[in-house]
This record gives structure tokens, sequence and C-alpha cells, in this order.
């Protein structure tokens, strides 16, 4: 098991400054409640790691050679850890608030959880994602 990974629940305990959403809750939305702490640690997380990897990303332009080829693996290791967050975040969110049945979700102003009627359904290979590959 990698050390970023063992030392996750140790960094996510360390936070205590949440990163908030910044978007209202629009008419269109359902209210659903309010995230928890440990949902609010998530979000900040993945907020402030993909935010690291925008600027990883750009970085990437100005490099040449073996700078280069470090700072696109740093990126592809940022986004990854990134993307990791992201999930463990929305399943924590389906699953604290019954929301798998919901297509379209979100995070408001306050940590507000809310869903929403989506305009349309989400493409035939999003349902079975990894079941086939």
């Amino acid at each position: 098991m990698s050390t970023w990974f063992k030392l996750l629940p140790l960094d996510l305990g360390e936070i205590t400054d949440y990163l908030e959403p910044d978007n209202e809750v629009s008419p269109n939305e359902n209210l659903v409640g309010e995230m928890d702490d440990d949902q609010k640690k998530l979000y900040t997380k993945w907020t402030s790691l993909k935010a690291e990897a925008i600027h990883c990303r750009a970085d990437v332009i100005t490099k040449r050679g073996d700078p280069l080829e470090q700072a696109k693996a740093q990126a592809l290791e940022l986004q990854t850890k990134t993307d990791l967050i992201k999930e463990l975040f929305w399943i924590s969110i389906r699953d604290g608030f019954q929301l798998w049945g919901k297509d379209a979700i979100g995070v408001r102003k306050g940590f507000i959880i809310v869903w929403y009627e989506s305009s349309g359904h989400p493409p035939f290979g999003e349902l079975f994602r990894g079941l086939i590959t």
C-alpha cells in the first residue's frame, strides 16, 4: 500500500478550515441536507487537490527535457489522486443521503446537498463504467 494512501486518513483528520462551495441553491433544486464534517473534509481535500492539479498541468507547458517528464508525471499523479478523492466524496454523499437513484446531485453554498432533474440520462457507457472492461 502506498504511503500517500496510508497517510490519507491523517491528512483528512488535520483539515479544520473547510473550503465551501460557491454556488447558491437554484429554485429547481431539491434540498437534501448538509454535509457532515467528514464530507466537508473530503470536499476540501478534493477542491485543494484539483487546484493543485490545474496549476501543475499549467506548469507542464513551460518545461522541456527531463523537467518536462517530471512535470508530466507529477501532473498525472495529482490528477489521479484528485479523481480518487472526488469519487470517495461522491460515494460518501450518495451513501449518506441515499441518493444512488438520482443522476444529478450537487453541493451548494453552506455545504448543502441538492438533487435536481437532469436534462437527460447519463450515457449508456456511464451506467456500466468499470463493469465491462
